[in-house]
């Protein structure tokens, strides 16, 4: 719902939002809720709700900027695959979020619900082609140097190296 705020905050008639996702059941289920805020503040012209996908590539190759306004992360899949398409993402200063980004180099982070932050953060790429070319470079090179399948198999094989040894 901060992302939303944050988009109406923003204002700008020539910009979408495209939601991608299901809604989800449960306490995390904000989709009815979702749809609601759009239409109470007439933006569905600017707020597209995608639902699933197979095809996030697809998506991602369209975007000009990567949301993931997360209240909390483990570790994102999700948003490692927008950094890999170098994507200038904007996160959420949550969990794993904190393992992969560093604020202002390879990623924007923003204050967890706090539409006002995130809504600035947004817009200091998306106003700023320059920057946001260059914080999505460094978001491939990130994820090329310390994502990349071969690095994280040759971690695996380290640590299981290191844990099979005898302890002195």
């Amino acid at each position: 719902m901060e992302l939303l705020d944050a988009w109406r905050q923003i204002g700008s008639a020539t910009r979408i939002l495209i939601l991608v996702g299901p809604d989800m059941p449960g306490p995390l289920e904000a989709g009815p809720a979702a749809r609601q805020y759009v239409a109470d503040h007439r933006m569905q012209d600017r707020v597209i709700f995608h639902g699933e996908t197979t095809d996030a590539a697809t998506l991602l190759r369209a975007a000009d900027v990567y949301v993931q306004p997360s209240h909390y992360e483990s570790f994102s899949n999700a948003l490692i695959e927008a950094m890999a398409t170098g994507l200038p993402v904007v996160a959420s200063r949550v969990g794993g979020m904190l393992d992969a980004i560093v604020d202002g180099e390879n990623g924007v982070l923003s204050s967890p619900k706090d539409a006002a932050d995130l809504a600035a953060k947004l817009r200091s790429v998306l106003d700023d082609p320059a920057r946001a070319a260059t914080i999505g470079a460094n978001a491939r090179d990130t994820v090329v140097s310390s994502f990349a399948e071969p690095v994280i198999m040759r971690r695996f094989a380290e640590l299981f190296v290191a844990t099979s040894q005898p302890r002195r």
